[in-house]
């Protein structure tokens, strides 16, 4: 006997679903006063630089929150135990208070007894159905068959007859919890996927800020606790675009998204939306209003398969000129990624960002050193290299940097499979002696 196995792994972390691919915010120094106690970190590092590392920091070291219930993250409330629950507290407590309330009414006035609780009148019957089925004669097939299938009447007609009976009594529909016990058991097993079946598309027709689904055939809405939801069409998307966005200054993490295109003619209201990554369940992400022919973004979270690692920044300092001496500061950053898919077929595209201060003085000068040949808002230029010392990121791929006027440079970049690149990033600082840089 043979059977056939398949392991998935997503390699996307869901709990970074919700989080927002970090951007850069403009980094403005100015000549600050002598003797500054902030001498080193106006052009070292940003105020926001050390903010997000240390929230970025906390996020690590924070405990890891339990995986929510698969009810929550499919919409449906959590509040459908809690509610059962309540009701069925209610029920008991009334139930005592007619009972205290008969007893003295017997005491009393010496009526006769009050009819039995609900429970008791479904023991006693059961007894009674037993004691009957002993002295019938046993029955045929089609018999039994047909006791069975009417035996939810008999139970609705039972019910229906102690609420006449106990005319207070809370009526619970246990319909509308959907097989309660299945609800119970939701969050510790989930059952084979059912194949899809064919459906009806429904018509769909748009009025100014109105969009009207006209649903096919009759549909009954059953009160309950549960989110009621219907599908109203089945969209393919074709040529979804990966990419990574890299961040390294604030988080040493690749931000996967998807870029789709709606081929459909209906538009695409904002929603939340559960997402699947290779079969697997990673959470809710909301989706963009988008009209047909559009193209929208969604958030992947964070790829683990991608690493990132950006160390400290080197500083090299001089001092030079003979009248007018200027000290000047050479600071050195690189960001290293690494692809570990080794059997991924295509290489990925990523985008890395990072950033050079801008200076609000004539007297503060900063000047990128490398990637050289780079102008403000000027052709990119090839750029990168292997990632490590051996040989085996000899053909890692190629990266094409820019830079804008705001300080930041950008890579492009194409990382082939089980590859990694060196992106550096060098630019100097020059100001008059004995003065420091400082933020703005």
């Amino acid at each position: 006997m043979t059977s056939s196995c398949q392991l998935l792994t997503p390699r996307a972390t869901s709990s970074s679903l919700d989080e927002s691919i970090p951007s850069l915010t403009p980094w403005r120094i100015k000549l600050g006063n002598k003797k500054s106690s902030s001498a080193e970190s106006g052009a070292f590092e940003s105020v926001v630089e050390l903010q997000q590392q240390a929230t970025w920091r906390n996020k690590k070291q924070a405990p890891q929150q339990p995986p929510n219930f698969r009810r929550e993250m499919f919409g449906l409330p959590g509040h459908a135990l809690n509610d059962y629950q309540m009701q069925l507290m209610m029920l008991e407590q009334q139930n005592k208070k007619r009972l205290m309330m008969a007893r003295q009414e017997q005491d009393s006035t010496g009526p006769p007894a009050p009819p039995p609780p609900a429970a008791a009148m479904m023991a006693q019957q059961a007894r009674a159905q037993a004691q009957g089925s002993q002295m019938r004669p046993p029955m045929s097939h089609n018999m039994m068959v047909q006791n069975q299938m009417a035996q939810p009447q008999q139970m609705q007609q039972q019910m229906q007859q102690q609420q006449q009976q106990f005319p207070g009594m809370a009526q619970i529909d246990f319909s509308s919890y959907d097989d309660f016990d299945a609800l119970i058991d939701e969050d510790t097993t989930m059952t084979d996927a059912q194949p899809s079946l064919e459906f009806q598309n429904s018509l769909v027709e748009e009025t100014g800020f109105t969009t009207t689904f006209d649903l096919p055939g009759l549909k009954t809405l059953v009160p309950k606790f549960t989110v009621s939801k219907q599908r109203v069409a089945r969209l393919q998307f074709t040529n979804v675009l990966f990419s990574h966005t890299i961040v390294a200054k604030y988080q040493p993490a690749a931000y996967l998204k998807a870029k789709l295109k709606n081929n459909s003619k209906l538009t695409l209201l904002r929603g939340p939306a559960s997402l699947t990554l290779d079969g697997s369940f990673m959470g809710q992400t909301k989706i963009p209003r988008c009209s047909s022919g559009e193209v929208f973004t969604l958030s992947l979270g964070v790829d683990s398969a991608i690493r990132v690692m950006y160390p400290k920044p080197d500083v090299r300092r001089s001092t030079s000129g003979v009248f007018s001496k200027e000290d000047s500061s050479v600071y050195v950053r690189a960001v290293t990624v690494h692809n570990t898919r080794v059997t991924a077929k295509k290489p990925i595209s990523l985008l890395v960002l990072d950033q050079i201060p801008v200076s609000e003085d004539d007297r503060l000068r900063v000047e990128l050193l490398s990637p050289r040949g780079l102008t403000v808002e000027g052709p990119r230029q090839a750029t990168g290299a292997p990632g490590r010392e051996t040989a085996e990121d000899k053909d890692w791929g190629k990266a094409m940097a820019s830079l804008k006027k705001s300080g930041q440079v950008s890579w492009e970049v194409s990382l082939n499979a089980g590859k990694a690149v060196k992106l550096g990033l060098e630019y100097s600082v020059s100001m008059p002696s004995g003065d420091v840089a400082k933020e703005c």
